[in-house]
C-alpha cells in the first residue's frame, strides 16, 4: 500500500465516513437485537448505507442537490412490490436525475451508460438480496465491491467516503445477519455508488467500466439463476460458506478493477468485463440460498 493511499485512509474524509458508518451500525444492531426467535434480519441495511453516504458526502464535499433528489426517487421506486422488469422502468426517472441532472462533467455516452447501469443493476441487486435474504449477503459482498471501486478509480475524493461508511455496515450481514439491503436500499445504494464511480472516474473512462463490473456476484448470480430457470436446467447447488462466497467476489473484483479498470481503451475493458460477468453468471447459480446453521430471521418479503 502506497504512502498516498495510507494518507487518504487516515484522512478526515475516510474517518468521517467511518464514524457515520459506526453510528449506523450501532443503531441498526440495537433495533435488530436478538429476541426469543433469534436475530431479525431487517430490510434497512441499504437505506442506512445510502443515507449515511449522502450525509458524509454532504459534510465533506460539495454535491448537487439533484443527487439527493435522484437517490430518494430511486429509493421510492424500490418500494413497490412489482416484477423486476417493471421495477427497472420505475427506476428510470431517478436514474435520469443521477446521470443527467447532477452536473457530471462526462461525455454523453457515459451519462447514457450511467442511466442504463442504474436502471438495470438496481432490480438485479434487489433480486439477489431477496433470494439470499436468510444469509444477508448483500452488504458484505457490496463492501468488497466498494473496496475494488476505491482502488480502481483515478480520483478517490468521493469513493473514500463511501468506503469508510460501508466498512462497519458490512457487519450487519456477517457473521450474524442483522440487516440486509432491502429493495428500496438496493435502488438507492446503486444510485449513490454509480454517481461516485462516474464522478471519480473522469480521468480514466475504463475505470468506470471496471468499477461497475466489480459488483460481480451481486449482478451475475440473479442473471445466471434466471437463465437456468428459463432453460429448464436443474442446476446442481450447494450451500457455500460465506467466506468462500466472499473470496469468489474478491477474485471477480480484482479482475474487474485491476485489469479491466486500468485498460487504455473502453472497448477493451468492456469486452473483458462482459466475459468476466458471463463466466461468473454461469458459475453463480451454485450459490444456494439456505439457512442451515444460521438463526433464521423473519422472512418477510422486501418492500
Amino acid at each position: 500500500m502506497s504512502a498516498e493511499t495510507i494518507e487518504v485512509l487516515t484522512g478526515p474524509d475516510f474517518l468521517t465516513g467511518l464514524f457515520i458508518g459506526l453510528l449506523l451500525l450501532v443503531a441498526v444492531a440495537v433495533v435488530a437485537r436478538p429476541d426469543q426467535k433469534g436475530f431479525r434480519s431487517l430490510t434497512i441495511g441499504g437505506l442506512a448505507l445510502a443515507a449515511g453516504t449522502m450525509v458524509a458526502l454532504t459534510t465533506r464535499t460539495s454535491i448537487p442537490v439533484a443527487l439527493w433528489i435522484g437517490v430518494v426517487a430511486l429509493g421510492v421506486a424500490g418500494i413497490f412490490p412489482v416484477a423486476r422488469w417493471v421495477a427497472g422502468i420505475l427506476a428510470l426517472p431517478g436514474a435520469w436525475v443521477v446521470a443527467y441532472a447532477t452536473d457530471l462533467e462526462v461525455t454523453g455516452s457515459l451519462k447514457l451508460f450511467l442511466l442504463v447501469a442504474i436502471a438495470l443493476a438496481a432490480p438485479i441487486i434487489a433480486d439477489f438480496d431477496d433470494h439470499h435474504q436468510v444469509r444477508s449477503l448483500g452488504l458484505p459482498l457490496l463492501s468488497i465491491t466498494i473496496l475494488g471501486v476505491f482502488f480502481t478509480l483515478p480520483d478517490t475524493e468521493h469513493a473514500v467516503i463511501l468506503f469508510g461508511v460501508v466498512i462497519p455496515l458490512a457487519f450487519l450481514g456477517w457473521p450474524r445477519p442483522l440487516a440486509r439491503l432491502g429493495a428500496p436500499g438496493s435502488f438507492a445504494t446503486i444510485g449513490v455508488l454509480m454517481w461516485v464511480i462516474a464522478a471519480d472516474g473522469l480521468g480514466r473512462p475504463s475505470s468506470v467500466i471496471g468499477a461497475t463490473a466489480a459488483l460481480g456476484i451481486l449482478l451475475a448470480e440473479p442473471v445466471g439463476r434466471r437463465v437456468c430457470e428459463w432453460l429448464g436446467h436443474d442446476h446442481h447447488r450447494q450451500t457455500l460458506n460465506a467466506i468462500i462466497i466472499g473470496g469468489l467476489q474478491l477474485i471477480v473484483v480484482l479482475i474487474a478493477s485491476r485489469l479491466a479498470g486500468v485498460m487504455p481503451h473502453v472497448w477493451q475493458a468492456s469486452a473483458l468485463v462482459l466475459l468476466l460477468l458471463a463466466v461468473t453468471a454461469a458459475l453463480a447459480p451454485s450459490l444456494k440460498e439456505d439457512s442451515e446453521g444460521i438463526d433464521t430471521p423473519d422472512r418477510r418479503a422486501p418492500p
